[in-house]
């Protein structure tokens, strides 16, 4: 198979899938599926449905993900007996505490799975899950030979393989997008059932690392690369250890910003990332201050305290200008006698001096809290 026309292909123009580019961290993606389809002489058609497949339940990725919401609101969302969330995960959303149990037991782990749901993120068992489970209807008891084999080819109906029938036809188009593609590149697999896949058990599986060292290690790294989702430091600059919502959210970023696999857990992977990574570089990096003001409610408060400070300094300044410098100037007088009349025998250049004062101390303040506004937008720390 000429892999470098295969993804030509992909990135034409009417192709169906992915527009006209691939994002090196999909291209990686598929060449974990394209390397365990040779090495399993994977019939063409099952290659086709599962990378739909994987298209589809990775919102385009290619890489294994959590579910969005993490099962919020449904049955599955709530931990189960291994006291983890039973939410999807992987290239084809892993859910329930069952399948997980089956996957552990098919794929020789030993247990480990169970321990860690979060490993059917890991590319390596995602796609060992999903050639398996696909070919051998671990999911729904439907396998992808019912309906693509011979010349039997229903990509429609295939789509119980996964999910009943929830977007099964615009699954469809895309294996059949991906089917012309592998066609294209040559791709020559004939054979008529897949090979059962080898067990895993000797995978050099990553486990995830959760003690509080560990993850305040993590909260700071990520803080001074710019992912400043982990949230809030101590008054001591330090962190909490916890692996919080927030500090999840900074690490699945983390994540899809350097191409590693998806996911919110912390492995020796992200570990190593994190000392080699560039510094995080956000559009707004260089946001003008017009437009900080805009996006940022405080900025924008600052700003017009600011404006009025100067406004009223100017006046002020002119006040007692006229008080203090030209005050035998009749007109002038006119201009200040009423302010003078609330400050009784003190002299108006004092007073308006007095406002001045306090106006150029708001105007400082102001300032400060507009450019302090201003870099923490732009590094991130704002959002």
């Amino acid at each position: 198979m000429n892999r470098e026309a295969f993804y030509a292909a992909l990135r034409r123009r009417g192709s169906g899938v992915f527009g006209t580019s691939l994002k090196p961290s999909q291209k990686s993606g598929i060449e974990a599926v394209l390397n365990e389809a040779e090495k399993r002489s994977t019939p063409i058609a099952h290659l086709a449905y599962m990378l739909a497949t994987d298209y589809h339940e990775t919102a385009r990725t290619m890489q294994p993900i959590a579910e969005y919401g993490k099962g919020k609101g449904k049955p599955y969302g709530k931990k189960g007996k291994y006291g983890q969330a039973q939410y999807g995960r992987g290239l084809v959303q892993l859910t329930w505490d069952r399948n997980y149990e089956r996957a552990d037991n098919e794929l020789g782990l030993n247990g480990t799975l169970l321990k860690n749901f979060d490993l059917a993120l890991t590319m390596k068992v995602a796609v060992a899950i999903m050639f398996a489970g696909m070919a051998e209807g671990w999911f729904t008891g439907k396998k992808l030979s019912q309906y693509l084999s011979g010349s039997k080819k229903d990509y429609i109906g295939a789509r119980r393989i996964i999910n009943g029938t929830d977007k099964a036809a615009q699954i469809a188009e895309y294996a059949r997008s991906f089917e012309a593609a592998l066609l294209d590149a040559g791709y020559a697999a004939t054979a008529t059932k897949p090979a059962r896949i080898t067990p895993v058990a000797a995978m050099a599986i990553p486990s995830a690392k959760t003690d509080t060292t560990t993850v305040e290690i993590v909260q700071r790294k990520l803080f001074e690369k710019g992912y400043t989702e982990v949230g809030s430091r101590r008054a001591d600059g330090s962190f909490d250890g916890e692996m919080g919502k927030m500090t999840r959210g900074a690490i699945t970023v983390f994540r899809q910003e350097n191409d590693l696999p998806a996911g919110d857990f912390i492995d020796q992977q992200l570990l190593d990332a994190l000392d080699t990574a560039p510094a995080r570089k956000l559009a707004r990096n260089d946001a003008p201050a017009q437009l900080v003001r805009q996006a940022v409610p405080e900025v924008r408060s600052n700003w017009m305290m600011k404006i009025g400070a100067l406004i009223t300094a100017g006046i002020s300044s002119a006040g007692a200008f006229f008080d203090g410098i030209v005050a035998n100037l009749g007109i002038a007088r006119g201009y200040v006698d009423n302010v003078k009349d609330y400050a009784a025998d003190i002299p108006g250049y004092v007073w308006m001096g007095a406002v001045v004062a306090v106006a150029g101390g708001v105007y400082l303040v102001a300032r400060h809290g507009e450019k302090t506004g201003v870099e923490a937008y732009q590094d991130g720390s704002r959002r």
